[in-house]
């Protein structure tokens, strides 16, 4: 990945009013232990935050969902919101020097309250004014080479691992940038076996990004600082996510509280293999197998002369043709490589250094052999379970070599979540795929 330039949009201040009209900037009172919020010219304090859960990657926007508690009917008398009404978050380590800290202001889209509770549910979605005014315009350049200019006309910054597509040609947008970016990511002609992913991230980038420059990706992903009290580190160490309980000092693994894994292979592919003992093995070329054989259907349907479809369909008699198979084949395309074995893994707490597209190396354990994984097999029955035994006995852990291994990062959530019998918890939940 590379950033080719920053962004130059800067969020509202978060201030508290004071009777004497001045206003008190309290962002340096932000802690990783609880989000700073403001909606109009309301700061919450934490007691009143119930939960905040932000997501990014998922959908072209990051989106926030906040739920307030509004005991005393303030909020919802004197400040209550309105749709398309701005709402600024700042999520951050004061003690972290290397980060800067995801502060954005986000456009209202959905607010639920009800007479018979004092909750009150924000929805919003990041705030970009320029993104969805409505452009009559024009481009003779790449779509590569229109998402940038897209981009410096929003103010965002621009991260990619593209070098250039081959589509130049006279590109019109006739509506607003947000549903063109929709427009181009499918149509965007890369290699014969990729296609482009494009999103906003928390630091207000517009992310363009070759799906199979990510997926073949294996440089490690540096940790700066400490997750929890935002030292820096002396060296930046490589990422491993690991559930594993070390007692060494030295051990520089991103701790796991839980894992689960979910797939798209198919409906039944977890409880019909075993978790840790069994025959049927997942083919780790599957993304590729399907690869080849969907190039070899499209050159059997549209090009008799056995050359690649992907490199020739421009000599076709039509422009609507070839935009027609681009955008099919960037569709089949994303369907392929969103197939695999998916993990999400929890922690408990929030990492900067860890975001969508990113590669990191999971050592994961199954903790006991009744754990939810091993459950899920029903094909296994009690005396079988319990003649299993595990190959690897560290700390009561047993390494789980189906899941253990690389993965990409598919999208990102963090949540803070209010508890009244213990310390207010911080979710940062990451959804990957095996690659």
């Amino acid at each position: 990945m590379r950033q080719e330039f920053e962004t130059k949009l800067v969020p509202q201040d978060i201030v508290v009013r004071q009777t004497d009209e001045k206003d008190v900037n309290i962002e340096n009172n932000a802690g990783l232990w609880f989000p700073l919020i403001r909606v109009k010219d309301v700061v919450f304090h934490m007691d009143k935050i119930e939960s905040l859960k932000y997501t990014v990657g998922k959908s072209l926007l990051p989106k926030i969902t906040v739920v307030i508690n509004d005991d005393d009917r303030e909020f919802s008398e004197e400040q209550f919101p309105n749709i398309d009404d701005l709402i600024t978050v700042r999520i951050s380590n004061n003690n972290d020097t290397e980060h800067k800290p995801i502060k954005n202001d986000y456009s209202i889209i959905k607010v639920n309250s009800s007479p018979n509770t004092r909750l009150i549910t924000i929805v919003a979605i990041h705030h970009i004014p320029t993104l969805h005014k409505y452009n009559n315009k024009s481009w003779n350049m790449s779509l590569f080479e229109v998402t940038k200019e897209i981009a410096k006309e929003c103010d965002l910054g621009f991260i990619t691992n593209i070098n250039q597509s081959n589509d130049e040609s006279n590109w019109i947008c006739p509506r607003n940038y947000y549903d063109y970016l929709s427009y181009i990511s499918e149509r965007m002609e890369l290699e014969n076996d990729d296609v482009c992913k494009i999103f906003i991230d928390a630091f207000n980038n517009l992310n363009v990004i070759s799906l199979r420059t990510a997926f073949d990706n294996r440089s490690p992903t540096q940790l700066l600082t400490n997750p929890v009290t935002g030292d820096k580190y002396d060296e930046s160490i490589d990422v491993i996510l690991s559930n594993k309980d070390y007692k060494d000092e030295d051990n520089n693994r991103v701790t796991i509280n839980s894992w689960s894994p979910t797939t798209n292979y198919g409906e039944g592919f977890l409880k019909n293999k075993k978790i840790t003992n069994y025959n049927q093995k997942v083919d780790e070329r599957h993304i590729k197998s399907n690869l080849e054989s969907f190039t070899i259907e499209n050159i059997n349907a549209l090009d008799d002369s056995k050359e690649n479809v992907f490199s020739t369909y421009v000599d076709s008699d039509t422009v609507s043709r070839n935009i027609l198979t681009t955008r099919k084949r960037n569709k089949k395309l994303r369907s392929i490589y969103g197939q695999g074995t998916y993990v999400k893994s929890i922690l408990d707490y929030f990492i900067y250094d860890i975001y969508p597209m990113m590669y990191v190396y999971s050592e994961l354990y199954n903790k006991s052999r009744n754990s939810s994984l091993n459950s899920q097999d029903e094909n296994i029955d009690i005396d079988e379970l319990s003649e299993m035994k595990p190959k690897y006995k560290t700390n009561g852990a047993e390494l789980n070599e189906e899941f253990t291994g690389d993965y990409i990062v598919v999208d990102v959530t963090y949540s803070f979540i209010k508890s009244n019998n213990r310390d207010n918890q911080i979710i940062h939940s990451l959804n990957m795929i095996k690659v």
